[in-house]
């Protein structure tokens, strides 16, 4: 938590709830009022430093509409680390953040949940929820491997899946 109000954020920085965006309200050294506050870290999420501290901008941007800190994580529905709009922020546990991810960075088959299986040459899809893994089939392509995913994600992840076709 932080040490200071919504009201004492509100002094110095604004948000809008429709775009996300935040900007200086007042000139501090060598911040210019009205200018956009913060910058992208290498995670893509947006960071505002106030009172010399850093602080990941959607968590602000929770503070500065509701008046009080998230109680656990915060999603971005859409998956945009950056979109601090209020209509994609939600509260999340760990694990339902988690089932929102993108596929991972290093995924060489293109499509979350879908991997070479090695020892058959196919491709395999699973998922996962609460740390126990699913194996939903082997396939001849990654394509319809993606496909099984996505028929089971929906159902095992609800309003947090992330579906390879969105």
């Amino acid at each position: 938590m932080a040490n200071f109000t919504q009201d004492e954020l509100k002094e110095v920085i604004s948000y809008n709830p429709e775009t996300g965006a935040f900007a200086w309200r007042v000139g501090i050294g060598s911040v210019v009022a009205g200018k956009p506050a913060g910058c992208i870290n290498t995670l893509g999420y947006l960071v505002i430093r106030f009172k010399k501290k850093l602080y990941l901008a959607h968590r602000l941007a929770w503070f500065y509409v509701n008046g009080s800190w998230p109680q656990c994580e915060l999603d971005h529905i859409n998956g945009n680390p950056s979109d601090n709009r209020m209509q994609n922020l939600r509260e999340a546990s760990h694990a339902e953040n988690n089932r929102n991810k993108q596929k991972h960075t290093d995924n060489s088959s293109g499509f979350k949940g879908v991997s070479l299986h090695r020892q058959s040459g196919l491709w395999e899809a699973r998922i996962c929820k609460d740390g126990v893994a699913t194996r939903l089939g082997l396939f001849r392509s990654p394509e319809n491997a993606s496909r099984a995913y996505d028929a089971h994600v929906s159902k095992l992840h609800g309003e947090f899946a992330r579906a390879n076709g969105g």
